[in-house]
């Protein structure tokens, strides 16, 4: 987990969208949601959000980027645990990725 402090936190902004490769996403922002180092879902209730996030990106339904934060080479998650999953399982290499630096 990224523990940023609140003057890291304000120093945060966006550098834009980029395709990022799925395995330099190490971590998340903030609490655990969840998922474990892999982003396998580890909470009971979460099978049903990713059932559909799996259905919509298995009919080719467009579904907006993850949000990740760049600390050096890794990325953390902000927004996009699922969408991350489903790409992992779907054995895809990289995510479109709207990226935040500090």
């Amino acid at each position: 987990m990224l523990q940023l402090t609140a003057k890291q936190k304000s120093r945060l902004h966006y550098v834009g969208l980029r395709q990022v490769a799925i395995d330099r996403i190490t971590g998340t922002e903030s609490r655990e949601r969840g998922f474990d180092r892999r982003f396998h879902p580890t909470r009971p209730g979460l099978e049903e959000r990713w059932a559909r996030v799996a259905s919509a990106r298995y009919e080719g339904i467009p579904l907006p980027p993850v949000e990740l934060i760049r600390v050096g080479d890794e990325y953390y998650v902000r927004d996009g645990h699922h969408r991350i999953s489903v790409a992992r399982a779907r054995g895809e290499k990289d995510i479109d990725a709207l990226i935040v630096l500090g």
